[in-house]
């Protein structure tokens, strides 16, 4: 990578950054004193509720949220970190900015206290920002810009591919109720923030990644394994849950989904 073209892009990563951290606060104060969003909130909330009834879908969208989740995403990272301890540069940064996202998203969950949609309401469990989202986005956005700064040819599909995933995030959490609409977008624009500020800062001594191809694929295989041994321990039994208290009426699943 030319420190030219880096210098150039770190403008750029820095100054998207401030302008999420703006739109987010304008976002927070939206959500807190403008009626009209919370009433696109609950409308919203009411039509997945309608149209969407317990379904193969919303199995879907269990699977999907594994992408955001902090029990499978932390552990991968930690792990793909460990994998490429050589390159400290790179491994560093990419923990930070998982940790960041978590950190940032549960303070202001905590401090803003917005409670969920009425069937997920629990103590001590809140919406807004998304972590699901604001994870999943701040590690996919970070991957993407580190990866196009690296490659020649098919940058588009590096960010299409990871614009994606976090669109299927999202439409997840919503899919299984447990975000309004204003949370998955605060939680984008969270996690975009901590992506572009710590690439900001890597790329003052930016280090390729060495071999790329098979950080991909460690990255994946581990993401799948602990994916998988996490289904395995948990979401068979939520699921089961999950269905026999849709089917039975019993609409208090928040103790499950968080």
């Amino acid at each position: 990578m030319q420190n030219s073209i880096n210098d150039a892009n770190n403008k750029y990563y820095l100054m998207g950054g401030i302008v999420c951290c703006l739109i987010f606060l304008f976002l927070i104060a939206a959500v807190n004193w403008y009626i009209p969003v919370a009433q696109l909130n609950a409308y919203l909330n009411q039509y997945v509720e309608n149209k969407l009834p317990f379904s193969f879908l919303r199995y879907i969208a269990l699977l999907v949220s594994l992408l955001g989740d902090k029990y499978v995403i932390i552990p991968t990272v930690l792990l793909t970190g460990f994998f490429f301890q050589r390159q400290k540069r790179f491994s560093l940064h990419f923990i930070i900015v998982v940790i960041l996202a978590m950190l940032l998203a549960s303070f202001f969950k905590n401090s803003l206290a917005i409670p969920r949609p009425d069937v997920f309401i629990q103590l001590n469990k809140f919406a807004f920002p998304s972590r699901h989202v604001s994870l999943c986005s701040s590690y996919l956005i970070f991957l993407s810009l580190i990866i196009t700064q690296q490659i020649k040819h098919y940058k588009w599909l590096v960010v299409v591919s990871a614009l994606t995933l976090i669109l299927l995030e999202s439409l997840s959490r919503m899919i299984l109720g447990v975000h309004w609409l204003t949370d998955v977008v605060g939680g984008i624009l969270l996690g975009a923030a901590c992506a572009l500020f710590v690439v900001y800062h890597y790329n003052f001594k930016p280090t390729p990644i060495q071999n790329l191809r098979s950080f991909v694929k460690i990255f994946i295989m581990i993401f799948c394994l602990i994916s998988l041994f996490y289904l395995f321990i948990y979401w068979t039994e939520l699921i089961k849950e999950y269905k026999f208290r849709q089917e039975s009426g019993i609409l208090d699943f928040n103790l499950y989904i968080t």
